[in-house]
C-alpha cells in the first residue's frame, strides 16, 4: 500500500508541476491564459494579500516539515522483504 501511495503522490505532484509549467509558458508568451505578463497591473486588494500570505505559509510549512529528520526517515523507510 505504501508504494502505491508514494506512486500516486508522485504522479499528482508531477501533474501539478506540469500544469503549472504550461500555465507559466502561457503567462510569459501571452497564450490562452486569462492574465498574462503583458496585462496591466491590478489595484491593491486585501483579499489577494491574504491569499498570497496563506499560500506562502502553506509552502513554508510543507518545506519545514519535509526538512525534518523524522519525516525523511519515515518517507524513505522501506518495507521488510516478504518470505
Amino acid at each position: 500500500m505504501g508504494k502505491i501511495t508514494a506512486f500516486l503522490y508522485g504522479l499528482v505532484a508531477y501533474l501539478i508541476f506540469f500544469l503549472t509549467f504550461l500555465y507559466a509558458i502561457g503567462f510569459v508568451g501571452n497564450f490562452v491564459v486569462p492574465k498574462s505578463i503583458d496585462s496591466g497591473g491590478g489595484v491593491f486588494s486585501l483579499e489577494a494579500l491574504v491569499i498570497d500570505a496563506l499560500l506562502l505559509g502553506l509552502f513554508a510549512i510543507q518545506h519545514s516539515v519535509m526538512a525534518r529528520q523524522w519525516f525523511k526517515r519515515a518517507w524513505t523507510k522501506t518495507d521488510p522483504p516478504r518470505h
